[in-house]
């Protein structure tokens, strides 16, 4: 069934707008939200920090969606990653930050930068089973441990 009925505002139209009121709105807009706003940068004006800031963010999301405790600030992850930024990537030659014990959180003791294919090939993580844990999940590692699951 499709709508019909024309919209509320078809045919509305402002009243007469004095020029003083015009101008008003015109200098109170004037300058918004066009070009760079170098004041509001938490990383300032370089483009390879910028980058770098918005890794970690979309990293430390990451972990917070799998349930991974998240230790990092952003002048470790900054500091660590810093002389990398140009070979960091998805490909399987470029460099990721990644945990040396997935078991563990994210922190400065326990990660290292190493390529993505270095990644993949490490040792998977079984469970008594021995199947393989697909995704690490911190708080369900630690109830498996301790034997609530």
């Amino acid at each position: 069934m499709t709508n019909t009925r024309p919209p509320w505002n078809k045919g509305l139209k402002m009243g007469p707008m004095k020029q003083s009121s015009k101008d008003k709105i015109s200098k109170a807009n004037k300058g918004k939200n066009i070009g760079p706003k170098p004041n509001i940068w938490i990383t300032g004006p370089d483009p390879v920090v910028h980058r770098l800031r918005r890794r970690f963010i979309l990293a430390r999301n990451q972990a917070r969606f799998w349930q991974q405790k998240w230790l990092l600030s952003w002048d470790q992850y900054r500091d660590l990653l810093l002389d990398h930024a140009e070979n960091l990537g998805k490909t399987a030659e470029e460099l990721n930050l990644c945990r040396e014990d997935k078991t563990e959180v994210w922190s400065i003791g326990n990660v290292q930068i190493m390529t993505r294919s270095q990644a993949v090939r490490r040792k998977k993580l079984k469970d008594k089973n021995g199947k393989v844990i697909s995704r690490t999940n911190t708080k369900q590692l630690k109830e498996r441990k301790n034997g609530k699951k």
